[in-house]
């Protein structure tokens, strides 16, 4: 009953539009879950070095942070964090196979996939597989999990979730190559997704997929690239949704929209019948420190 944060990044000075530079953090904090309307932050413990861009898989066993980025770059590092008596306690897990950074991460039973990313970057084709049952784990690449025909890469800052014994991924983008335009898929591209107890898929928030793309090819035709990071938050048009999908139907059903959910790069994280929207950004360089809860009512 407690959510756990660790890492994460902004521009705490001026604003990238002016020339702000990043910060990476390093603390882990934890809140208990409780019906009141504000959660109580405590600081818990730190990461070994700051660290952001990662995936965050929950297991029987705690917490687990896979790779992410440092200010040099990449990296290839995994770690178990757990409380213990109100710390957190972090252990040494397997190291990727490379430095992964902006993948997404599932868990079903006792194996974790690691989907995508970019490794300093370059984009990830391999899906990277854990076996916590073993008794000495080690990740291991494999390509049989094949892209749906109209998709040629698997993408950074994907969603991923194992259901009825299939991965589905979901979202993200493609950068430009000698050979392959820029790309943004179908889905919640920069938007979160969590799974609730009884299998229930919920995703939120995302880019607009026409002003992302035509930023991240280069064509810059609905501004001029000087004033692109200069627009307002309203502009970029940011999902506000948070959307039931049914992965049988291939549909989504909308539950509630909001302002509040209209955010790039944010985590969602459900705990019995409440959803938490935690961090993201509002637009390009401009960081939310918000936590958004939604109670999910009804029956279904």
């Amino acid at each position: 009953d407690n959510l756990l944060m660790a890492g994460g990044a902004n521009f705490p000075g001026k604003p990238v539009a002016e020339g702000g530079k990043k910060s990476y953090y390093r603390g882990i904090y934890a809140a208990k879950i409780t019906d009141d309307k504000a959660l109580q932050w405590q600081m818990v413990g730190q990461l070994p070095h700051p660290l952001a861009y990662g995936a965050t898989v929950t297991t029987a066993d705690g917490l687990m942070l896979i790779g992410g980025q440092t200010v040099e770059g990449s990296t290839a590092e995994v770690w178990m964090l757990r409380l213990d008596d109100g710390k957190a306690v972090l252990e040494s897990m397997p190291a990727l196979p490379q430095p992964i950074d902006n993948c997404s991460a599932t868990c079903s039973g006792n194996k974790v996939y690691v989907i995508g990313g970019a490794s300093n970057g370059k984009e990830i084709q391999d899906v990277y597989v854990l076996d916590l049952a073993k008794k000495h784990p080690a990740w291991t690449a494999t390509k049989s999990y094949r892209l749906v025909p109209d998709r040629k890469r698997v993408g950074q800052q994907t969603v991923a979730v194992v259901h009825k014994r299939k991965l589905l991924v979901m979202g993200g983008f493609s950068g430009a190559t000698d050979t392959l335009p820029a790309e943004v898929y179908d889905g919640p591209s920069g938007g979160a997704l969590a799974q609730t107890a009884d299998g229930s898929i919920f995703v939120a928030g995302g880019v607009n997929h026409e002003i992302f793309l035509d930023a991240i090819s280069g064509r810059y035709e609905l501004v001029a690239k000087e004033d692109y990071l200069k627009k307002p938050v309203e502009w970029f048009r940011f999902d506000g949704r948070l959307q039931l999908f049914d992965p049988d139907s291939a549909t989504y059903t909308t539950i509630t929209e909001s302002p509040l959910l209209a955010r790039a790069g944010a985590v969602l994280v459900a705990h019995n019948h409440t959803i938490f929207s935690i961090g993201g950004e509002l637009k390009p360089g401009v960081r939310s420190p918000l936590v958004v809860k939604v109670e999910l009512v009804g029956e279904e």
